[in-house]
């Protein structure tokens, strides 16, 4: 079995950090589908960051790589 860790983050900018501080890490908002990918070997994350209870509108890639809110309610 692979070590896998889980965080929740409290909010976007600790999410951020977890990430890109962790070559192998990933967010998980929504569903289960990255869960899913992870038990059948097709992903292989060491670290997931959980931002399901961040105030986020939507998360999409940016140009230049990095993710970013489209609206960040509030």
């Amino acid at each position: 079995m692979r070590p896998l860790s889980y965080a929740r983050a409290t909010d976007a900018g600790a999410a951020i950090a977890l990430v890109a501080g962790h070559p192998q890490g990933a967010f998980l908002a929504g569903g289960t589908t990255e869960v899913d990918l992870t038990r059948q070997d097709v992903l292989r994350p060491r670290l997931l960051v959980d931002i399901n209870d961040l105030p986020l509108a939507s998360v999409e890639d940016l140009p230049d790589g990095a993710c970013g809110s489209a609206r960040w309610p509030g």
